[in-house]
């Protein structure tokens, strides 16, 4: 007879008692050793100003309806959580359907029982409506649950303790041994990584030149370059969230029908394509049999059947070529190409903001101004990473 072998489960009840000692060992801990508001704002405060490069990452600043809005990031609210203590928080996926995924994060503060839960929603679809590669909806659901992860800690650590350490990291992010013209080209620099170029920044800074540019403009840039290196927004979406000009509207108006006459003319040039195709051949007929011998004609029917021209069969008709239209290598990519090089650079590792970067290292400019030829190239250079 075969040993039986004895599976032991655990009853439910005995299960929900453990988790409730352990909270509640937690929250005895919390109340034996509280906080220090004193030690948490110097703590925090001497982490967000360690250097430069780190009080930049604090904060984030974003044009909406002609007015910028900011707060602290996902960089600060980490420094916030380390300090604050006696605090559990996490942020996790709850959902991922065809257009939208859920993030959720949670924050309990163990030491005043007081527990937030926060959700997240970004979509996964692009703006022809096509949905993410796996890689995108892994990146983008990365960045809902940091941004989600930050609106929970500063659900539970009050406004009123961070803006006094923002402050100092604005100070801080500008630089102390910098000239003001080497922090614009900093910041110029840095936000060329997304697309950015110097008429843009201009517009969405509303100055008419760089040596108008000054301190407080120089802070909203920073905060602009955190809020797309974290995922918060685009530089596209920031373009298109500034008041256009009647002009600019026109000038969309005219590219948009030109893009609905072109599709109708290339709609016509297939139809035409595919009335003058060449028909299939037919199959070839099986050879005849072998002629049997005759009898030669009389002279007389000869001879009249030489004095008659024989006529040549017509030649059959050619389908007519249509030429090709020549490719303007100067002109500039189109949107399905962009998202092209886009899925492309993923493949080869790169993920958008990678990708960007290396676009304006070798090429100087955006992903949005390149040209056919230079796209032409890039898509080679890529494959060759693939390859590599």
């Amino acid at each position: 007879m075969a040993d039986e072998t004895e599976v032991l489960v655990e009853d439910a009840g005995v299960l929900a008692s453990l988790e409730r000692e352990n909270v509640d060992l937690q929250i005895t801990t919390a109340k034996r050793f509280p906080r220090s508001i004193e030690s948490f704002q110097r703590n925090a405060l001497t982490l967000a100003t360690l250097d430069e490069d780190t009080a930049r990452s604090m904060y984030y600043r974003l044009p909406r309806d002609g007015k910028f809005i900011e707060g602290g990031s996902v960089r600060l609210a980490e420094i916030c959580a380390t300090c604050w203590g006696n605090a559990q928080i996490g942020a996790r996926i709850v959902d991922i359907g065809e257009r939208m995924l859920t993030a959720q994060a949670a924050a309990w503060d163990m030491e005043n029982n007081l527990r937030i839960s926060v959700e997240i929603r970004r979509g996964i679809i692009n703006k022809f409506g096509k949905r993410y590669n796996d890689d995108m909806i892994r990146t983008t659901a990365n960045a809902a649950m940091s941004i989600a992860f930050r609106n929970a800690v500063f659900r539970i650590v009050s406004p009123a303790l961070v803006k006094s350490i923002l402050e100092k990291a604005k100070e801080t992010s500008l630089g102390r041994n910098l000239s003001m013209a080497q922090k614009r080209e900093n910041a110029l620099k840095a936000l060329g990584e997304y697309g950015a170029n110097e008429k843009d920044i201009l517009k969405v800074l509303n100055r008419k030149g760089m040596a108008d540019v000054g301190v407080e403009e120089l802070i909203t840039l920073q905060g602009m370059y955190t809020a797309m290196k974290e995922g918060e927004t685009t530089w596209a979406e920031i373009l298109d969230s500034q008041p256009k000009t009647e002009e600019e509207i026109a000038a969309s108006l005219r590219t948009s029908m030109d893009e609905q006459a072109g599709t109708k003319v290339a709609a016509d040039t297939k139809q035409a394509r595919t009335r003058t195709a060449p028909k299939p051949a037919r199959p070839t007929p099986p050879p005849p049999p072998p002629p049997q011998p005759e009898p030669d004609p009389e002279p007389e029917a000869a001879s009249a059947e030489s004095d008659e021209p024989e006529i040549a069969p017509d030649p059959e008709p050619q389908p007519q070529q249509q030429a090709q239209p020549a490719i303007d290598l100067n002109a500039r990519l189109q949107d399905a190409a962009q998202d092209d090089l886009m899925d492309l650079g993923i493949a080869a590792g790169l993920n958008p903001s990678a990708l960007r970067k290396y676009v304006f290292e070798h090429f100087q400019k955006s992903v949005q101004d390149l040209t056919v030829g230079e796209g032409t190239k890039l898509g080679a250079m890529l494959r060759k990473l693939m390859e590599g």
